[in-house]
């Protein structure tokens, strides 16, 4: 298991000083399970600085980069990678505008799908430069995840157990409502996905999507898996008018949604119970409440 790096902040100024002299404006942008960001500016330009634990996210993110922008996608391309005494390094312009959490359900949808479905409609082919890993294809395991929720919060921070606590009464719902989407989700046609595609990671200017960041999880497996992490911190409980768009613009696309609205609820479990599994530092997010709020509300709904 490994985790976002951690470093003073003297040591990275005079680390940068040394090999970007006269930089500016350095701030610390956000922090992830495997990934510190920072950002500052050199040169008369707006910088992104990673750094990561694994170095084979950012080689595969330099490989797949063209093939990426070549089919349209907007991904930034890594300038400089290297080592550092606290961990692996990139450096990529900034992209315009921000992150997409203030950005409602059925405008991400209307903004994001054309974008997306040049990843999803990705089929598997000969060129590519190493085998891309399987999204988990064993929905039947996520079901052992929901039956040991005591467990399991013995196991996270104080903040999470305590959060964890306050929705156990879902878990017996959760787990019926799981084993209706287990067919849906076992039979899911395999697409391209990010794997990782929450708003920290989609940068919006407006109506117009300018960057997709950190590759380091592309994986073959149910596109539903992208929209659950990008849709569950902005739908509204009991709104599922975002999905039914969503299914309508696949579907024109050619992509096969059978079971597309069980296949996102489940997909948007383990979502939930893998962010749940991960140490969390301070308290639990607002969006990470609002997500289990959207949960709840689903789980509480009848059955179709």
């Amino acid at each position: 298991m490994s985790f976002a790096p951690e470093f003073p902040w003297l040591d990275l100024q005079i680390w940068l000083q040394a090999r970007l002299p006269g930089h500016t404006d350095l701030q610390w942008i956000g922090r992830g399970y495997e990934s510190t960001v920072y950002g500052l500016r050199y040169q008369g330009k707006e910088w992104v600085l990673r750094f990561q634990s694994r170095p084979e996210v950012f080689a595969q993110e330099q490989a797949l980069t063209p093939l990426l922008q070549a089919r349209g996608l907007l991904v930034p391309t890594l300038v400089a990678t290297g080592e550092w005494k606290h961990g692996f390094y990139a450096l990529s312009e900034r992209c315009a505008g921000g992150a997409a959490w203030q950005v409602s359900a059925l405008q991400l949808v209307e903004t994001v799908s054309p974008v997306l479905l040049r990843l999803h409609t990705w089929q598997p082919c000969a060129d590519q430069p190493f085998p891309l890993p399987l999204a988990d294809r064993e929905p039947r395991r996520w079901a052992e995840f929901l039956a040991s929720p005591v467990q399991q919060a013995a196991q996270m921070s104080p903040n999470v157990a305590r959060l964890l606590q306050q929705y156990l009464p879902l878990y017996p719902r959760a787990l019926a409502r799981l084993n209706e989407a287990l067919e849906p989700l076992v039979q899911a046609p395999l697409g391209l996905i990010h794997g990782d595609l929450s708003p920290a990671n989609l940068c919006l200017d407006g109506h117009q999507v300018t960057g997709i960041l950190d590759w380091g999880n592309l994986a073959w497996g149910d596109v539903c898996i992208d929209w659950a992490k990008l849709l569950l911190p902005t739908l509204i409980p009991g709104d599922i008018a975002p999905l039914l768009r969503l299914q309508q613009i696949y579907s024109d696309a050619g992509l096969d949604t059978t079971g597309f609205e069980a296949r996102f609820w489940g997909c948007a479990l383990r979502v939930m119970l893998v962010r749940l599994t991960l140490p969390v530092y301070g308290d639990p997010s607002y969006q990470l409440q609002k997500s289990w709020a959207v949960l709840a509300s689903w789980l509480a709904s009848e059955s179709p």
